[in-house]
């Protein structure tokens, strides 16, 4: 049974209406686009369409055009086979999948969202994609909160109590409440609440007041809307008001009141007070000073009642007294993303990799490098961190979690992913044939990697001056086929990632490689609408033929199960099948009614077509598979 998992990468500006993308009937009857149209739509990681690869909506009947439904321009060019009886009172056996392990935590457009748990050892909390992670560092276990419909761009934790509020991308986006004490069903923790907004895009930013009763929110529209709520009592706001005209990075409840808190964002520090009896809030900016430029602030760190610290994009940290700027460090050759204040020290983390301790007379007295300390051996700028007893946890700009002893300085990775800091998605998946607990990814980070999923670790990954957009495994799990935007497909030694050679047939951008079942042949899809088949059965590959015919980008091919037949989907809808002794495409359709499929990774087949609900456009799915039991 065909089973498809929306995979989520947007981020806080992608959550705008989506646009529909321009469509007229061929003469074949088939929905197609002209290429020009195609290019614009898929070029831009900006544009709002880009939203709808990351699963279904739901029609709204308010938008101005409806959904078009696509299944009925492709459903005549699938092939049923001969022994195909069709059936009444079908009964469809839903197949539950339960999410096991998350590698990577989210970073983009984000800080401050990473916490060591205080009612479990050894447990980290984190957002990664649509889900809220809780890991056991010694046990390497993760539990989840899965009950998000869209990313989590935010994310508070209440340590009296034990309570978490995370909120989400979307039109009206979600904030979530649930306690890492709740009894855990298939590794998920279930709701206790879920608040309701306005349309603001995404929750930038969350925060408890001390005692757990009043929770903060702050909106990614254009008001940089400030909601509180009173969250027990109600699942709507009891107050709001507009926070900024520019965009506001971070709050943070004083500690020593439930009714006290500051904004920092772009040029902007704001002090509020909020009125429980009269439910408003009221706020005042505070003074930069003569001397110090008005900044964009991105941190916040209370030290006292009526002290505060705040890091800056420019490096420096500002020393708040009765919200007036009386004293600047600097602190960071780059941003400070995160800034701590602990027993008297005050901890910060900043853009060059470095954690800096400053004593209350704000001298530096330790300094932790940690260049070295990421999945890349290159400067990774620290995006959050926690501090527990002598231990830190930190966050880094490459999605690597790592353990680092304050007193040492020594670092240790327990956690590996694709960076993720700018419109970066992951885009290829293949598991190995030869060893089905191994497989690799690929990214737009330019990083090929492959992971072990016993241990739950990265083994191998390697870097390439391009972005990474499929990759396969041949037939033996020895070769690793790596498809770039640039147009070249790399063929790597898969135990140690070493390249093999390189093939440059195109120029536009590889959107599929896969192999034959046998290994002798290669499919490799392009931006240009050809599909070119090499000879794979030695070293290096050379190609065979192009197949032309499609109108459109090339984004799924499936082998028939022989390797003498190949069937295509682009992205206009288009179904192809083509016979690869000839090199020609087969337009007899009906001679290959009995043919079966090595793989079923087109998302428009015979076996796949059940996955398409009404209402759905052709980028509501993205990748299928067929489990081959």
């Amino acid at each position: 049974m065909p089973i498809s998992i929306p995979c989520s990468g947007s981020d806080l500006e992608q959550a705008s209406k989506i646009q529909e993308p321009k469509l007229k009937k061929n003469n074949e009857k088939n929905l197609k686009l002209e290429p020009s149209e195609i290019e614009e739509i898929e070029s831009s990681d900006d544009d709002p369409g880009h939203v709808a690869k990351h699963g279904p909506r739901k029609y709204n009947p308010k938008e101005s055009k409806p959904k078009i439904s696509l299944k009925d321009t492709w459903k005549h060019e699938i092939i049923t086979p001969h022994d195909y009886k069709q059936q009444k009172n079908i009964t469809h056996v839903a197949k539950k999948l339960n999410l096991n392990y998350i590698y990577g935590y989210r970073i983009k457009k984000c800080r401050n969202n990473l916490f060591f748990s205080r009612k479990k050892s050894d447990r980290v909390i984190y957002p990664a994609a649509g889900c809220v992670v809780f890991m056991d560092i010694k046990e390497r276990k993760q539990i989840f909160y899965t009950h998000h419909t869209d990313d989590v761009v935010s994310i508070a934790y209440h340590p009296e109590s034990g309570l978490i509020a995370s909120g989400q991308v979307g039109e009206e986006p979600s904030i979530h409440i649930y306690s890492e004490a709740s009894q855990v069903v298939d590794q998920s923790i279930p709701t206790i609440k879920i608040l309701t907004t306005d349309k603001v895009r995404a929750i930038c930013s969350l925060t408890f007041s001390p005692s757990g009763k009043y929770l903060v929110a702050v909106g990614d529209d254009d008001n940089h809307t400030i909601f509180i709520y009173d969250w027990e009592r109600n699942s709507y706001p009891i107050c709001k008001v507009h926070g900024h005209s520019q965009r506001i990075l971070n709050v943070a409840f004083n500690p020593l009141s439930n009714y006290e808190f500051i904004t920092v964002g772009e040029k902007l520090y704001k002090f509020w007070s909020f009125n429980d009896t009269n439910q408003e809030l009221s706020g005042k900016n505070g003074i930069f000073g003569d001397k110090n430029k008005i900044s964009t602030l991105l941190s916040i760190a209370h030290i006292n009642d009526s002290m505060v610290a705040t890091g800056t994009t420019t490096g420096n940290v500002l020393i708040w007294k009765d919200h007036k700027v009386f004293k600047s460090i600097s602190a960071h050759d780059g941003p400070v993303h995160s800034i701590l204040y602990h027993g008297d020290t005050l901890l910060t983390g900043g853009g060059d990799c470095l954690i800096n301790t400053f004593n209350m007379a704000y001298e530096k007295i330790n300094c932790i490098d940690l260049k070295n300390a990421g999945t890349i051996k290159e400067r990774q700028a620290v995006r959050s961190f926690d501090f527990l007893g002598f231990e830190l946890v930190v966050g880094f700009e490459d999605s690597t979690l790592s353990l680092v002893d304050h007193k040492t300085g020594s670092s240790k990775v327990f956690m590996n992913g694709h960076r993720g800091i700018e419109a970066q998605e992951i885009w290829g998946l293949s598991v190995n044939p030869d060893d089905k607990n191994t497989f690799a990814s690929c990214s737009d980070d330019g990083t090929l990697r492959t992971w072990n999923t016993v241990s739950h670790t990265m083994i191998h990954s390697t870097k390439f001056n391009a972005k990474v957009k499929c990759c396969e495994y041949n037939n033996k799990g020895v070769i690793l086929a790596a498809g770039l935007d640039n147009g070249q497909v790399v063929c790597i030694n898969s135990h140690k990632l070493d390249v093999l050679f390189t093939i440059k047939d195109s120029t536009s951008p590889i959107t599929e490689v896969k192999f034959s079942p046998d290994g002798t042949r290669l499919a490799v899809c392009s931006k240009n609408f050809a599909i070119n088949i090499y000879d794979s059965s030695k070293q290096p590959f050379f190609l065979k033929a192009s197949l032309q015919g499609h109108t459109s980008h090339v984004i799924h091919v499936d082998f028939s199960s022989n390797g003498k037949y190949l069937i295509s989907n682009s992205t206009d809808c288009e179904v192809l099948y083509w016979n690869l002794d000839s090199c020609t495409q087969e337009k007899k359709l009906s001679e290959l009614k009995d043919i079966s499929l090595a793989t079923n990774t087109c998302t428009r087949s015979w076996a796949t077509q059940g996955i398409w609900q009404s209402g759905m456009d052709a980028t509501d799915i993205n990748s299928c598979d067929v489990d081959p039991s």
